[in-house]
């Protein structure tokens, strides 16, 4: 009747549309929702639009909800946006410039692209650590790396997929001082899950050296002293061999082993 007092509700249950909100975030409702009703008919608006779909997108450690490392130390963030029913959306892994170098993705999701449908799309990449071989070149042993030049040798990485094969082998550039004497049992075989450490192991040649004693210029084949010392070693401990009527007249000493 008229001058009875009315009220009006809105709609917040749609499932593709929400009532818009005003500047503040507050719901917009229009001034006449409540009132008197009058000889007139009375018309009340609320305006709708339509709803976001949330998107999320993570990255995540094989079999965890862990996020996956990035190169820069950080971890992957997840990536949140929305879009309209039925807008087409795309996701994409992380890129090989920013992901860890011990992480490879696992595969593309099926929903990697696809439709916003629903209350909420969730996107989750894997990645799983890569399977890895360390190689070693120590000395014999011992755990220490062995030297070219006063440099040591670093350790060589190679990485593949859990189940590929993979090969190793000796110093490619091992000078011919050093030899190779022993290695680990694997050196070949498949990768696994948990890191494979490979070690060859190698020792200093060892050559053969002679301290010769002249006298008058004159050497005497008798007096020579033969010896084998590894690559490398100063020679010092001569014996000296003086003789009757002769003067010592020079030593030639710290003689090192260079080569055969």
């Amino acid at each position: 009747k008229v001058e009875e007092d009315y009220t009006s509700i809105p709609h917040l249950d749609l499932s593709q549309y929400k009532l818009i909100k005003n500047e503040n975030g507050e719901y917009a409702i229009p001034e006449n929702a409540t009132g008197k009703f009058a000889e007139e008919q009375i018309e009340v608006i609320y305006y709708y639009e339509e709803k976001q779909i949330p998107l999320k997108v993570h990255h995540y450690i094989e079999g965890t909800e862990e996020k996956v490392p990035l190169k820069d130390g950080t971890e992957a963030e997840d990536i949140v946006k929305g879009g309209k029913e039925n807008e087409e959306y795309t996701t994409e892994a992380i890129s090989g410039e920013k992901l860890s170098e011990e992480y490879e993705l696992i595969e593309i999701p099926e929903n990697a692209n696809g439709t916003y449908t629903g209350d909420e799309v969730i996107v989750t990449y894997y990645y799983r650590r890569k399977a890895k071989v360390i190689t070693h070149h120590y000395l014999e042993g011992t755990e220490e790396k062995i030297t070219i030049e006063g440099v040591e040798v670093e350790d060589e990485i190679q990485t593949g997929k859990i189940g590929d094969t993979f090969t190793t082998k000796v110093y490619e550039n091992l000078p011919e001082y050093y030899e190779n004497t022993s290695s680990s049992e694997i050196t070949s075989g498949r990768y696994t899950e948990e890191t494979i450490e490979v070690i060859y192991y190698y020792k200093l040649k060892e050559y053969n050296y002679r301290v010769e004693y002249y006298y008058n210029d004159q050497k005497d084949e008798e007096a020579t002293e033969k010896g084998k010392e590894e690559y490398g070693k100063e020679i010092v401990g001569y014996v000296s061999k003086p003789k009757e009527g002769y003067k010592f007249k020079i030593l030639q000493s710290g003689m090192t082993l260079m080569s055969g």
